[in-house]
């Protein structure tokens, strides 16, 4: 293969993606798998709390790069190339999952004042030969996975309408838009859904970022039975419109001690008590961060101009049940644009474009705010554990 090969990998607290794309920005693979750090917790804060036991750290650093490389493996076999014919790669991941990959403490990251473990792009070598870059984020909950998204998220938009996401197979291929760095503009939102919430304004004379503490609720609320967050949240919606779960989640004695089950586009769900009030506390923070953001950058609702909608549980979300949940304000979703993996996207245009210092500069501008202990979120948080539209 004449062109040059490079991968883009985003790694998830609960999901990995691969793809290997050449230089003139065509996808040849693709590939995605649980993070296998899922032993060690399905958050972040417990892989932190685990990362100081024993030897866990380096556990969970070999067990994620072994996934990767064995996914790179697969990918060059499947186009028939050699690990060695790929010329770089670039990781875009949480700061927790990129700090874990380069083999650094963690621990700075579940307590107060919640500081980085490193702060430039570093490099790792994958098959033995592959040069990697491990991209920072704008700071200890604001990764580079929502932070490169927000940075060519016009980029990723124009990509995704011709034909996004194509792999290529013949003479079929998917072209990406020569321009690069097409960041938020004023007015925009970019919220990426995975186990956390992280969200990034442009407020016009600033860039604002807000991180929403989810948990597994949104993507593995219902793994062990390999049903996962946008089907959970269908059935939470429906049994609320067929009248068989109150708004306010006032739940009966039969549904906590049994739970309910429930038939949703042929998939059949079982749903615990636990997993309501999961989803009732990721809904909620979910949307007080959201108005919170945007209160905080002296916006209004109808200032906002588009909402995209990013991550592995956003991508499948459907509009209509988070309106109907209220896991954001209607306003804002009236305007949403799923935008599917924008950390993979992005990575795929980091690694043929090489363009770093642009993109440090962005995230370094990024201000991220601390809404624990302000009155208005706590205000804003306790007035949203209902699902109601808003």
């Amino acid at each position: 293969m004449s062109n040059k090969i490079s991968a883009a990998i985003d790694v998830g607290t609960t999901t990995v993606a691969v793809s290997l794309i050449d230089d003139e920005n065509r996808i040849l693979f693709k590939d995605g798998f649980l993070n296998p750090q899922m032993r060690y917790g399905s958050d972040v804060i417990s892989r932190i709390t685990l990362s100081e036991r024993s030897d866990n750290l380096l556990k969970m650093q070999e067990c994620i790069i072994k996934a990767v490389e064995e996914s790179v493996e697969k990918g060059c076999s499947s186009i028939g190339i050699k690990a060695a014919d790929v010329k770089n790669a670039v990781i875009s991941a949480n700061t927790a999952m990129a700090s874990i990959i380069l083999g650094k403490s963690i621990e700075s990251l579940g307590k107060a004042p919640f500081t980085v473990p490193f702060d430039k792009a570093e490099e790792i070598t994958l098959n033995g030969f592959i040069p990697c870059t491990i991209l920072p984020g704008a700071s200890a909950f604001i990764g580079a996975d929502s932070t490169l998204g927000a940075f060519c998220i016009h980029d990723i938009i124009k990509s995704s309408v011709n034909n996004a996401n194509s792999i290529v197979e013949d003479h079929h291929v998917e072209e990406h838009n020569d321009s690069y760095g097409h960041s938020l503009e004023k007015g925009e939102l970019l919220i990426d859904l995975g186990t956390n919430g992280e969200m990034i304004l442009n407020a016009g004379d600033k860039v604002l970022a807000l991180s929403a503490a989810c948990g597994p609720a949104f993507e593995n609320s219902t793994r062990a039975s390999k049903i996962y967050g946008k089907t959970t949240l269908g059935a939470l919606s429906l049994l609320i419109k067929r009248g068989e779960l109150r708004r306010d989640l006032v739940l009966d004695d039969d549904f906590i001690e049994n739970g309910r089950d429930i038939i949703l586009s042929g998939v059949k769900l079982h749903l615990t008590a636990k997993i309501v009030r999961e989803i009732q506390l990721a809904v909620a923070a979910i949307y007080s961060s959201a108005v919170f953001l945007i209160e905080e950058a002296k916006l209004k609702l109808s200032d906002i101009k588009k909402l995209y909608i990013a991550g592995g549980f956003g991508f499948f979300l459907s509009v209509a049940d988070a309106e109907n949940i209220g896991l954001l304000p209607a306003e804002l979703l009236g305007k949403a644009v799923i935008a599917g993996n924008t950390s993979l996207q992005a990575a795929e245009r980091m690694a043929v474009s090489g363009n770093l210092n642009e993109y440090d500069a962005y995230r370094k501008s990024i201000i991220t705010l601390q809404p624990g202990g302000n009155s208005r979120y706590e205000e804003l948080f306790s007035g949203s554990m209902v699902f109601e539209r808003r």
